[in-house]
């Protein structure tokens, strides 16, 4: 016998386990029969096996928790041993040391720079003024700086016509 088009909806209806009792009986005699609808069951049964495999894999995937999360497990589950922590150290530090050696001479320079230009003020500045380049603020500054004359329409830049 000749596998049919209705064929595919009712052998997968006798893979699932839902064929009619009547149906399933008639299946089998035709399975018996003909080995063209046995070769296509045959087929049905790997693509069944075959997508529930891969669904049971894309959901145990979907379930996993995130990269970090993961990698993080895999960090923790490596045994360390404190030699190998110690090496990452000095690693690190023969890394980051002359980063440090030259941050630290920047800020030295900045700083000597700053007490430089808090020598030229004629008011006596604190050090703490004098290394973080603040200028000093006098009663006499304070007066110099005759709020109220200031015209703030002057300080706005005029439109050009």
């Amino acid at each position: 016998m000749m596998k049919r088009p209705d064929d595919t909806d009712r052998l997968l209806r006798y893979l699932e386990g839902t064929l009619p009792d009547a149906e399933a009986a008639q299946l089998a005699r035709e399975l018996n029969a003909s080995p063209a609808l046995r070769e296509a069951l045959e087929e049905l049964r790997t693509t069944q096996a075959l997508l529930q495999t891969t669904v049971a894999r894309s959901a145990e995937q979907a379930a996993r928790p995130f990269l970090a999360d993961r990698v993080l497990r895999q960090v923790r589950a490596t045994p360390v041993s404190t030699a190998s922590l110690s090496d990452l150290f000095a690693s690190l530090a023969g890394l980051f040391r002359p980063v440090a050696v030259a941050s630290a001479v920047v800020a030295l320079v900045l700083a000597s720079y700053n007490v430089y230009l808090a020598r030229q003020y004629e008011v006596e500045t604190s050090f703490s003024e004098a290394l973080l380049a603040l200028p000093p603020v006098t009663a006499s500054a304070v007066y110099d700086l005759d709020l109220y004359d200031l015209d703030l329409y002057e300080l706005q830049t005029p439109e050009q016509p």
